[in-house]
């Protein structure tokens, strides 16, 4: 454990570089709240941004987890009528149609709006995590076929990933943003990858190294011990979505969203 922290310190380093202030995509997950813990600890000024519905799970569980670590937090607000709004810059942006990328990006969209707005020319993220440390419902179903392919289902999320960091980067590019990926250093990918999948994953539980890593690091035990949505379900984004969609005579979020993706390739 203590390669692989060492190895996630070097690559935030590196990534802040000569900045004084950054900002962090913070969902109040254990992700997030590790390398915001790492970066304060440097002692850089980080500024965690947190996007949902008012009371939705990762507003709430941010703001409480929050207070616990960091000395600032902005959240920022969001409800159907605002993701109605960006989901076009959305897909102009992304050139993309398919709703987690649309989702997701909404999410992006306005923490990177927000930041720009701030100052900020870097933003942190915990993307990567969940590949490489077993936190997705593919790695549990994995499990039941051996500990050899939930190792190969690591490998197989981490070559997958491109497409999400890609999204990532345009949206954040859009507003002079760069997105920096700690858990995707050469270096932490390399450690991640040789860990034995024992330490990783159970039949009871996820990502079990990153949780003791977050223990030792001192994150407060509601951190390590939640277990967390993806941001389009713990934001209540993609729930917008489907009202949206319904509101607009549509019988699904692809057809709403495929309607909406025809009309920025008119304009």
């Amino acid at each position: 454990m203590q390669e692989l922290l060492n190895a996630l310190k070097d690559a935030i380093k590196k990534e802040i570089g000569d900045a004084k202030q950054v900002g962090l995509f913070f969902s109040g997950g254990l992700d997030s709240s590790i390398v915001g813990k790492l970066i304060k600890d440097m002692g850089i000024d980080v500024i965690p941004i947190t996007v949902g519905e008012q009371r939705s799970e990762d507003v709430i569980t941010a703001k409480e987890i929050a207070k616990l670590i960091f000395k600032k937090h902005v959240i920022v607000n969001t409800n159907k009528d605002i993701i109605k709004e960006i989901i076009p810059k959305v897909i102009k942006i992304t050139g993309e149609k398919d709703a987690i990328t649309v989702s997701v990006g909404c999410v992006i969209y306005l923490a990177a709006k927000y930041a720009s707005k701030l100052g900020l020319k870097k933003i942190f993220t915990g993307a990567g995590s969940d590949e490489l440390f077993a936190g997705y419902k593919s790695h549990e179903e994995a499990l039941e076929k051996g500990w050899d392919e939930v190792q190969d289902e690591c490998k197989r999320r981490i070559e997958g990933i491109k497409k999400d960091i890609q999204r990532d980067e345009k949206i954040c590019n859009h507003f002079g943003l760069k997105v920096e990926t700690p858990f995707l250093d050469d270096k932490v990918i390399e450690i991640a990858l040789k860990i034995p999948p024992q330490e990783k994953i159970s039949k009871d539980e996820k990502k079990i190294l990153l949780r003791k890593l977050a223990k030792e690091i001192g994150l407060p035990s509601i951190v390590y011990l939640r277990k967390k949505k993806a941001a389009q379900y713990g934001t209540k984004v993609q729930k917008m979505i489907k009202k949206i969609a319904k509101e607009e005579g549509y019988a699904t979020i692809a057809d709403y969203l495929n309607n909406v993706y025809k009309k920025q390739k008119i304009l």
